[in-house]
C-alpha cells in the first residue's frame, strides 16, 4: 500500500510542477528560423541526408493574438531524402513533439536552401504589417502564420494574415535578400 501511495504522490508531484513551471508560458514561442534549427538537428538524427521541403506556423490555443511577435508555438517541418524518405517533424512550444515518417519523390527544385534563409520571421512580420497593413487572421489563421517553402526557384518566407477588407493576404519575400516578390 505504501508504494502505490509513494507513486501517487510522486506523479502529482511531477504534474503540478510541469504544470507550474516556467516553460509553459509564452516564451516557448520560436521564430521560423528557430524552428527550423530545432526541426532540422531531429531530420539529421532521423537520416544524415535529410533536407527542408517545408516549414509553416500551425494554429495553437492563443487565437488572434499568435504570432505578433513573429514567433509561434506550433511549426511543422517537412523534409525529404534523396532516396524518396520524407517526414514530417511537429515542434510543439520549442520542442520536438513527433518525427512522422512517410515516403514521397525527392524533387531537387523544392529543396531550401539553408543558407538563403537570412531573414527571420520577426523582421518580416514588421515590414509586413508597416509596408502592407497586415492585420491578424482571425477564425480558421490565427495570428499571423510564416511559412518557409521554394516558389519560383527561390527560398521565401511567406507572411499571412488580413489585408484591410479583411480577406487572407500573403506577403511574400526572398529569405535571402527580403525582397518582396509580390
Amino acid at each position: 500500500m505504501v508504494p502505490i501511495i509513494l507513486f501517487i504522490a510522486a506523479v502529482i508531484t511531477t504534474v503540478y510542477l510541469q504544470a507550474s513551471s516556467p516553460t509553459s508560458s509564452s516564451s516557448e514561442e520560436i521564430t521560423l528560423q528557430e524552428a527550423l534549427e530545432l526541426g532540422m538537428a531531429t531530420a539529421w538524427e532521423w537520416d544524415s541526408s535529410a533536407v527542408p521541403f517545408y516549414l509553416t506556423s500551425v494554429d495553437d490555443e492563443s487565437g488572434p493574438s499568435s504570432g505578433h511577435q513573429g514567433k509561434r508555438e506550433r511549426w511543422n517541418l517537412q523534409v525529404g531524402t534523396p532516396d524518396n524518405k520524407r517526414a514530417v517533424i511537429a515542434i510543439r512550444k520549442g520542442a520536438i513533439e513527433g518525427l512522422y515518417p512517410g515516403v514521397g519523390p525527392f524533387v531537387e527544385t523544392h529543396v531550401i536552401n539553408r543558407e538563403e534563409v537570412v531573414f527571420d520571421s520577426p523582421e518580416l512580420l514588421s515590414r509586413s504589417k508597416t509596408e502592407h497593413d497586415l492585420l491578424p487572421g482571425k477564425d480558421w489563421a490565427n495570428g499571423y502564420h510564416f511559412v518557409l517553402q521554394v516558389l519560383d526557384g527561390k527560398s521565401t518566407i511567406t507572411v499571412i494574415g488580413l489585408d484591410q477588407a479583411l480577406h487572407q493576404q500573403k506577403i511574400v519575400f526572398e529569405s535571402s535578400s527580403s525582397v518582396t516578390m509580390n
